[in-house]
């Protein structure tokens, strides 16, 4: 499905290996690496390091493919969100300078910015200020101004309070880009160069929107309609959004090793770049890119990973990597043969509806019934046909992992849907 790329948690068919693996992590994790390059479902460099010690430095190529696909260890690749670390360190190199305070609220840097002083850098940080997670009608745009892309965020309406939840949102990040901007002596892009990029030696990382060539550049691919293995639209690559920053392996490394050193920012104020589970995270992707930053400080493990191709099974290979360090058991990934099964049309009819998408509330869904099968009609209009493989899941190609999946409500007694979209599980509310 073109506009949804979708990606079940659990392969079925897949046999799981045990904690008793004579195969030590390292071989693991090469081989798990390696069976999804071979089913056309990786193609990048990864990194896992445990305890000091690399487990696994390598680069996958999917074979059979174009040599435009194909990337070598020193590749640059488009790290979306993973762009956001540098906003998060920024912001405490900026505190540490005692140029912004965490309790700041915008208002202090964009004194037009409606209820600016109920939302906080703190709010931002954490997603916490209310905002949207994306831009309203901004499908047609390309490359957009930080100064323009404040303009459009100030129309947006909050979702909440400020503080009072949680919800990821990258139009928050936007403001907190432009903060970033303006209380560093030289703008964002001078700052992150200055006080980040350079003390720790990152010389293959830098904004591409801002560069003019990028060598060893990894160009971006995902598939078609058709499955077929294309190189993504050029507006993929020159998206407007927090920092569109490429980078190398090497050099995310050097960041992760440098985190909590002490060089740049004091190893208290880098506390505040951990989450709940005392870890560094952060995902990113778009069409034709995938990217994943996880340190561990405390269990000692670091697992980056830097792919051009963007149809893999995204949230099961993070999940599956720390558990094959750990020694538990995992499920390595094998090729899909779905096959459909008749539902009845009464058992269809329990699905349809109206769905809007818990992580998104701009995202709603249609599902009707036509013919037999269920049909989801996106926002814009783009209709995907699903086929039934179980009474609740259903998929629209046999050979790949996409589809849906319905789960019932105990408490409504009705049934809602689970889009598991880029690899990620994403679960919606069903609509009155």
């Amino acid at each position: 499905m073109k506009h949804l790329a979708l990606c079940l948690l659990l392969l079925t068919t897949a046999a799981t290996l045990r904690a008793q693996s004579a195969a030590p992590p390292s071989a693991q994790l090469d081989a798990y690496f390696a069976a999804l390059t071979a089913q056309k479902k990786f193609n990048g460099n990864v990194l896992v390091a445990s305890q000091g010690q690399e487990l696994l430095r390598e680069t996958y190529n999917i074979p059979g493919q174009s040599d435009s696909l194909r990337v070598a260890p020193d590749s640059r690749f488009i790290i979306a969100s993973v762009s956001k670390l540098f906003i998060k360190y920024g912001v405490l190199v900026l505190v540490q300078q005692g140029r912004l305070g965490l309790q700041d609220p915008v208002s202090k840097f964009l004194p037009d910015f409606p209820r600016g002083r109920d939302i906080t850098v703190a709010h931002l940080l954490n997603h916490q200020s209310g905002l949207p997670r994306e831009l309203r009608n901004t499908r047609q745009l390309d490359q957009v101004s930080l100064v323009r892309t404040i303009e459009l965020a100030q129309q947006e309406t909050l979702l909440f309070e400020p503080g009072t939840r949680t919800q990821y949102s990258n139009v928050g990040f936007f403001v907190l880009h432009r903060i970033v901007d303006l209380a560093s002596p030289h703008g964002y892009t001078a700052f992150v160069q200055r006080d980040i990029l350079r003390p720790f030696g990152m010389k293959h990382t830098g904004e591409f929107n801002a560069t003019g060539r990028v060598r060893r550049f990894a160009y971006g691919f995902a598939t078609d309609e058709r499955r077929r293995i294309r190189p993504v639209a050029a507006v993929a690559i020159n998206r407007f959004e927090t920092g569109n920053y490429y980078a190398s392996l090497d050099d995310l490394a050097r960041f992760a090793a440098g985190l909590f050193s002490g060089q740049v920012l004091t190893a208290e104020s880098a506390q505040h770049l951990l989450n709940a589970e005392g870890a560094v995270v952060q995902a990113g992707g778009r069409p034709g890119y995938r990217a994943y930053f996880y340190q561990h400080p405390a269990k000692q493990l670091t697992f980056l990973l830097m792919s051009n191709y963007s149809d893999m099974p995204f949230e099961k290979v993070i999940q599956d990597v720390p558990r094959i360090v750990a020694g538990e058991p995992y499920q390595l990934p094998v090729a899909m043969n779905r096959r459909e099964v008749a539902v009845p049309a009464a058992v269809l009819q329990h699905y349809t509806g109206r769905f809007v998408l818990e992580a998104d509330p701009a995202q709603v869904f249609e599902v009707r019934v036509e013919k037999g099968l269920l049909l989801l009609v996106e926002k814009d209009g783009t209709t995907t046909r699903f086929r039934p493989d179980g009474e609740t899941t259903f998929f629209d190609d046999p050979e790949s992992a996409e589809g849906l999946r319905f789960e019932l409500d105990p408490t409504t007694q009705a049934y809602r849907l689970i889009l598991l979209s880029d690899g990620l599980t994403l679960p919606t509310k069903r609509l009155p």
